[in-house]
């Protein structure tokens, strides 16, 4: 999983922007708030957004659509476990480590690391409560909700993708905006919506394209790994944040001790690159250990973390076909044509394998290339 694998090695601020690109329909394209505008003729498109002038009934037949998890989830929930299970053993040894330093314990004491880690595994689904939704988006996404002038402009479209989703009202997402005049829209948490201030410059179909897209995340379960792999991942982060701080001291002090003493200086880097290395070998017999107790797992496991940031780009084809599927394909090109017109494509500039590998969306002209085979022809 992308998020996994970035998230424990990079700070905070970029794991928010990880979850948060695993479900972006695109990356933002910044120069368009240096003075580009739409086109005369996306305009009228957009003003006539009663009748789709691409010659597809706007009026889309409703059909009931159900949230669920694709097979795109399935292998990113399979690519928790690791981090699931460090994470689990990290808070069993803290927990082990405090209960042992108080004298005279009683006796179920003893269950309290697992009491611990059991909590911490069970807190990884409150994200996703109804409640919580509004802290994920105001401070953890740095979301904001419409004024009412945006939340009108949004709610037209919106009610028309519900409609055609079978779904009521708002259904249960809350729209967001985020406070950038990139181009962009993002699905995140339990029921969270958002789109940028520069996506709100789309009308009608174009802008009910962009939110058809997100509501596919939603459906398809896109948004459950992100969050998931962000919480289960903590302890080791802590960790390493915690190492990373002892060292840096400890470096210091051995570089000030190295002015008087030589020797001991020489002792202390020997002992520090004894402790890397002794934590190496743990990690190595650890995965060795797990290896002999089933090495078909280890596999599973394995090929999991490795097709996450491929189950990404399916995710992104998914929810595309599902934009498709509630009659916003020939909407959701033209926007797609319209940002490879402003230069922008997500692997465009993009060099060598591992760029390509770690790509958390398929480039445009493929996303298009598959919504064109997935629409009726015409005459």
């Amino acid at each position: 999983m992308l998020p996994l694998l970035r998230g424990w090695r990079v700070g905070p601020a970029q794991l928010v922007r990880n979850i948060r690109h695993a479900t972006h329909i695109g990356r933002a394209h910044r120069t368009f708030a240096r003075g580009r505008r739409f086109g005369a003729s996306l305009l009228i498109r957009d003003l006539g957004a009663a009748v789709n002038l691409n010659g597809y009934a706007s009026t889309t037949a409703v059909s009931r659509r159900r949230r669920g998890v694709d097979w795109t989830v399935l292998v990113k929930l399979v690519g928790l476990v690791p981090s699931l299970l460090v994470g689990l053993m990290i808070l069993v040894l803290a927990g082990s480590m405090i209960v042992g330093a108080i004298p005279q314990v009683p006796a179920w004491a003893g269950w309290v690391p697992f009491g611990l880690a059991t909590v911490w595994f069970l807190l990884g689904f409150l994200w996703f409560a109804p409640f919580v939704q509004g802290f994920l988006a105001r401070w953890f996404f740095q979301f904001r909700e419409p004024v009412n002038a945006e939340q009108l402009h949004l709610d037209r479209s919106w009610h028309e993708v519900l409609r055609r989703a079978g779904l009521s009202g708002r259904g249960r997402y809350r729209l967001w905006v985020e406070d950038t005049d990139a181009l962009n829209a993002s699905a995140a948490g339990g029921n969270i919506v958002a789109v940028t201030r520069g996506a709100l410059r789309y009308h009608g179909d174009h802008l009910g394209a962009v939110l058809a897209h997100e509501l596919g995340h939603h459906l398809n379960g896109h948004t459950y790994p992100g969050l998931l792999a962000w919480w289960y991942s903590r302890p080791l982060a802590v960790v390493r944040y915690a190492v990373r701080v002892v060292l840096r001291v400890g470096l210091g002090i051995v570089r000030f001790i190295s002015y008087l003493n030589v020797l001991v200086a020489l002792f202390a880097y020997i002992f520090i690159g004894g402790t890397y290395l002794m934590v190496a070998f743990g990690v190595i017999r650890l995965i060795l250990w797990a290896w002999e107790q089933s090495w078909v797992a280890m596999v599973v496991l394995a090929l999991a973390v490795i097709l996450g940031p491929v189950m990404n780009r399916q995710a992104e084809f998914r929810a595309d076909r599902m934009a498709v599927s509630l009659g916003y394909g020939p909407a959701l090109v033209e926007v797609f044509r319209e940002w490879q017109s402003f230069g922008f494509d997500d692997q465009g500039g993009r060099r060598g394998l591992r760029a390509l590998y770690l790509a958390s969306h398929p480039p445009l002209h493929a996303r298009i290339r598959r919504i064109e085979k997935q629409l009726p022809l015409r005459a």
